[in-house]
């Protein structure tokens, strides 16, 4: 039997998603559009829409009919972002839906496979 002399190189694109992510990534964007739509916004990227954490709170406020606490509604400094973050992390923690795995500075920095495990976690929870 022959041995290759090199490894095999496998490159994977760093923007490359597979089948799962793609659907959990499309049930995330109808999940926040349906729970937006009484605010009138309207979400086309999953990653970039949640850097200030706002549409996060909004719907979770609209999905459980309840306030996530105080947060900071002109969320402009990074200070601000991080903090309602964090609420809306703290508000799902407390019902049970995990987000250890994940910091606010994730959710910044768009880290895309935490956010849709975030996601996968949230429609489990609330269902559409």
């Amino acid at each position: 039997m022959e041995l290759l002399k090199e490894p095999l190189n496998i490159k994977k694109k760093a923007d490359s998603t597979s089948g799962d992510d793609k659907l959990i990534e499309k049930l995330a964007l109808d999940w926040l559009n349906t729970h937006l739509a009484l605010k009138e916004i309207v979400v086309d990227n999953l990653y970039s829409s949640l850097g200030d954490g706002l549409n996060l709170i909004y719907s979770l406020e609209a999905c459980t009919g309840e306030s996530v606490g105080k947060y900071n509604k002109r969320a402009i400094l990074p200070v601000h972002r991080i903090d309602n973050i964090a609420v809306a992390l703290s508000f799902l923690q407390k019902r049970g839906v995990a987000t250890g795995f994940l910091t606010p500075q994730d959710m910044i920095n768009q880290d895309r496979g935490k956010i849709l495990t975030l996601f996968n976690y949230i429609l489990k929870k609330y269902p559409l």
